[in-house]
């Protein structure tokens, strides 16, 4: 079974967070690492208040260097060629997209290694 985790951006200090989603009765979106406790009333989290935007989900593949790639991610075949990791709605898949190309399934390649994301690095789609 593949490991279900989230990736965000923090609203106010621009930190990524990857864990666990929260999303309260207001419909603000937290994400946290594992919880820790520390003693009978005591619990330690990393906590992340984060950009609804920018919410993605671990793809649950790593790339060629055992970086976990997320949906938002922008990969880079053996060809030089860069893709952006999506997820379909429609075929219920997360799936590669490009200026030429897009619906490419994804399929575990050891050829593919994230460089960036679509939200600090939307250029590297532009090249």
């Amino acid at each position: 079974m593949r490991e279900i985790k989230f990736r965000g951006k923090d609203r106010e200090t621009s930190e990524w967070y990857d864990g666990s989603l929260l999303k309260t009765f207001d419909g603000s979106l937290y994400i946290y690492d594992s919880a820790k406790i520390i003693d009978e009333y005591t619990v330690s989290m990393s906590l992340g208040f984060v950009d609804k935007d920018t919410v993605g989900q671990y793809i649950g593949i790593k790339d060629k260097n055992g970086k976990e790639i997320y949906e938002g991610d922008i990969v880079v075949d053996s060809k030089g060629n860069c893709y952006k990791v999506y997820y379909n709605e429609h075929w219920k898949q997360f799936q590669l997209s490009s200026k030429w190309e897009t619906c490419l399934e994804i399929i575990g390649s050891p050829e593919m290694e994230v460089i960036g994301n679509i939200y600090d690095n939307k250029e590297l789609l532009e090249e």
